[in-house]
């Protein structure tokens, strides 16, 4: 009897252990989809961060233009403020001389004047 009951008691745990066996070979099964699926996330994640790097590395060069492009523009914008000024310094210089023009014009018209109303005045004096 008792021998049976080791029997028993041994066919029992040899069903216990296979059902434990199936059930870890089932858990394994699944764990090694779970790891190919995160494998597949890995490689598609390393892709997209592959791809994120050339896009920065492009994109800092996108930003080295705008910033050289911005650079010339303001040395542009140096050089066209100093042109104007020198321009509008040149109109000061221009107009400047232009009333002196103008201010030595009217004494010269003065004096022309002065000298006419002087020979006319020696004219009628000499025809006196």
């Amino acid at each position: 009897v008792e021998l049976r009951l080791r029997a028993e008691s041994a066919e029992q745990r040899e069903r216990e252990l296979h059902t434990k066996i199936i059930s870890t070979q089932s858990t394994l099964r699944e764990l090694r989809l779970e790891n190919g699926s995160m494998e597949a996330k890995l490689a598609c994640g390393t892709a997209e961060l592959s791809s994120a790097k050339e896009e920065a590395v492009h994109l800092r060069g996108e930003v080295k233009k705008v910033q050289l492009a911005a650079f010339d523009a303001s040395a542009s914008d140096v050089n066209v403020k100093s042109k104007i000024f020198a321009a509008e310094e040149a109109l000061k210089d221009s107009k400047a001389e232009l009333e002196i023009a103008r201010l030595a014009r009217e004494a010269a018209e003065a004096r022309v004047s002065a000298l006419e109303q002087r020979l006319g005045l020696l004219g009628t004096t000499a025809g006196e």
